[in-house]
């Protein structure tokens, strides 16, 4: 039996929706290869008094800094600026070839074992090849995905010069987030220094904080 024209355009609509279905399948794959190829965490300050960002001005105004450690070892530290927005961004990886940080894993169980040997030239090497692994100041950076990051003190500093600590405004310290919490529903700390609330967005940890009194930054200044 000869096909009709009616059993053609059919055949085409089928085929035109199969072939509109991998299209789909294909977008939604790559858009999932590349969820877990690099994601973005955003650490943001506020205020917990006022429920203001906590921002730094310009490079000539005073800075916020904000010390985070990788992982539950933090075999890698790093100084973090904050930006007009009183925001942090911080980029997970799983493509070595992205990461623009040092490689410090091990570090911890290399200095435990320097520090147990006390050899001198153990020492120099444990030294040089971690030398970049504590406190590292560094802009946008890219990191492989650990299971959690801690968030060290918060400091106020201009040329160098610390003004004075910011005060949590939460229970514990350092204290240690899920990647995982952050980046798929989003945390945000409790606030025990006033009625400033927020709501929690995957991909952003929000921390609040308060200046210290001017007894709480004369006893910083004395430390």
């Amino acid at each position: 039996m000869p096909v009709g024209t009616s059993d053609t355009s059919c055949r085409m609509f089928l085929a035109m929706r199969f072939a509109a279905r991998g299209l789909i399948a294909l977008i939604i794959f790559a858009s999932c290869a590349a969820a877990l190829r690099a994601q973005t965490m955003q650490i943001m300050l506020v205020d917990g008094k006022s429920g203001h960002p906590v921002t730094s001005i310009s490079w000539l105004s005073p800075r916020t800094i904000l010390y985070v450690g990788l992982g539950r070892e933090s075999d890698l530290s790093l100084l973090l600026t904050i930006d007009k927005q009183g925001v942090v961004p911080l980029r997970f990886t799983r493509d070595a070839k992205e990461i623009n940080v040092p490689q410090c894993e091990g570090k911890h169980a290399a200095r435990d074992k320097v520090l147990k040997s006390g050899n001198k030239d153990e020492v120099k090497a444990f030294n040089k090849k971690y030398k970049n692994c504590d406190n590292l100041p560094v802009n946008n950076p890219i990191v492989g995905f650990v299971d959690s990051i801690s968030v060290g003190p918060i400091i106020r500093t201009l040329g160098g010069r610390n003004y004075f600590q910011y005060v949590q405004c939460w229970a514990g310290f350092p204290t240690f987030f899920s990647t995982d919490e952050v980046l798929q529903h989003g945390v945000v700390t409790t606030n025990n220094c006033g009625s400033a609330t927020a709501s929690p967005k995957s991909g952003r940890l929000i921390l609040f904080v308060r200046s210290p009194t001017q007894m709480e930054a004369a006893r910083q200044a004395w430390n």
